[in-house]
């Protein structure tokens, strides 16, 4: 099933709760209060604190921030950004499609060389269900057609830095010894 693969315990039940009050209360005309995150109304994704998780490049290059912010009130969806402070140039932020499925996972790789048929420029590949973010660290900027395509960015086999990982609190990045590379399909490659 669809669902069965993203939807585990007891998710959907507590979405489908959340769902029906907060239904109820916007056909009734009423603020509801939600006994989690408080007003519903109230919510403001600005005033949200960014969570912050380091990537040490390779070679005192120096670093790239992932940074995640919650979108919404009670679903798992997430404004997304890269801090580059690389040795060198001005610290530079890179803003990410939202992620609208739930818990972060992401590979992160980086490509000193780069790769021909995307850049010549030492890049930062960071690849999740929904696509790759290929960035171009000596232009500090993504690079444009990758995400929410079918296409995917075949890395080499190096380069392979860790992951992000969000499927538990707190949000942090798994070094490479410490989380060894598994592959993530693009998700409708999964459930077709």
């Amino acid at each position: 099933m669809f669902l069965s693969g993203y939807v585990r315990g007891g998710a959907l039940f507590a979405i489908c709760g959340y769902l029906l009050m907060a239904l109820t209360g916007c056909c009734c005309g009423e603020t509801v209060e939600d006994p989690l995150f408080g007003d519903i109304d109230d919510f403001d994704p600005e005033l949200e604190p960014w969570v912050e998780v380091d990537i040490e490049l390779p070679d005192g290059a120096g670093k790239a921030v992932f940074m995640r912010r919650n979108a919404h009130p009670f679903f798992a969806e997430y404004d997304r950004k890269v801090r580059l402070e690389q040795t060198g140039h001005e610290p530079v932020e890179i803003d990410l499609e939202m992620n609208t499925g739930g818990k972060t996972l992401i590979n992160v790789y980086y490509l000193p060389d780069g790769l021909a048929e995307v850049s010549e420029n030492p890049m930062l590949l960071l690849r999740d269900y929904y696509g790759d973010y290929p960035i171009d660290l000596e232009g500090q900027r993504l690079l444009p057609g990758y995400w929410g395509t079918w296409e995917r960015i075949e890395p080499p086999d190096t380069g392979y830095l860790g992951r992000i990982d969000g499927r538990e609190h707190p949000l942090k990045f798994l070094s490479a010894a410490e989380n060894p590379e598994e592959k993530l399909d693009i998700m409708a490659d999964t459930h077709q």
